[in-house]
């Protein structure tokens, strides 16, 4: 399942040091793949993830979530498959 991940992070300096300390040891796990993975100039973080459970998921985040970073998932849809979806979804609407 391919998510959109982006994050914020909380603090100051040496929370950011942490963070990027945390970054240099850190492997993604079995089940999760980066399909784009860029740094914000906010100092967040913007990801397009391929996961293959949500327990992966929390298990490459949970290094940095809670105390150190403010995180938000949004799951994404092919955009052929998503406009299927929608146009379905219109359909039942309008019935």
């Amino acid at each position: 399942m391919l998510f959109q991940v982006s994050n914020r992070p909380r603090g100051g300096t040496a929370e950011q040091e942490q963070i990027l300390a945390i970054f240099d040891r850190w492997e993604a796990p079995a089940g999760f793949e980066f399909k784009g993975f860029w740094i914000r100039a906010d100092g967040g973080v913007l990801a397009v993830v391929e996961v293959e459970s949500a327990e992966v998921l929390l298990k490459a985040v949970a290094p940095w979530a809670g105390s150190l970073q403010d995180y938000e998932f949004m799951p994404l849809v092919e955009v052929d498959r998503g406009v299927e979806l929608m146009k379905e979804g219109i359909a039942f609407r309008n019935a």
